[in-house]
């Protein structure tokens, strides 16, 4: 059974995980998935002083936060870091089976009201989708998502006046520091 282990051991492929402060060591963890997954079921109806925040691996500090933003007389409906090393796979929905790691584009902040065009209007209606994730954890880069679905009651109206609003189904994040796959 030892020997089982080891050989398991030997296969199991290493990765360096990026630590923001060039002061620390580099910590390097398996790739392996050790995937933590939360049932949201929280539903977010976009209003002028929306502020609903979340804390992706339950440490007690806020990572993300869905908020307003005036735009004029209108507002845009906003998903934002709460600090410099949390990031949000800019501009596009994922679809699952998507792996986040680096190689994809981050960014501070989402706008919903432009975000991912390619699905016209019916972005206002999505079903099942993802928002990938980049948290710190301890100074060192760990990938998530969030599993939402969206509607609007108002589907004719303009972005900027509709009546958007967001079910949170899930979130989960790799407590280990490698890529995570949407599932």
């Amino acid at each position: 059974m030892k020997i089982i282990k080891f050989i398991a051991i030997l296969f199991i492929g290493f990765c360096s995980c990026q630590n923001s402060d060039a002061n620390v060591e580099q910590v390097v963890c398996l790739d392996v998935l050790d995937l933590e997954t939360t049932n949201l079921d929280k539903t977010i109806n976009f209003s002028i002083d929306t502020n609903v925040s979340l804390d992706i691996n339950k440490d007690g500090v806020e990572d993300f936060l869905f908020t307003t933003e005036r735009a004029g007389n209108r507002f845009a409906r906003i998903l934002k870091a709460t600090n410099n090393q949390n990031k949000i796979v800019d501009a596009v929905f994922l679809e699952k089976g998507t792996t986040i790691n680096n190689d994809l584009k981050f960014a501070s902040k989402i706008d919903f009201n432009n975000i991912d065009k390619s699905f016209g209007n019916d972005y206002k209606t999505l079903q099942n989708k993802y928002i990938g994730l980049k948290i710190s954890v301890d100074g060192t880069e760990h990938f998530a998502w969030i599993l939402f679905s969206s509607t609007d009651s108002n589907p004719g109206s303009p972005v900027f006046y509709s009546d958007f609003i967001i079910t949170l189904q899930n979130i989960a994040y790799n407590k280990s520091c490698s890529a995570i796959t949407t599932n």
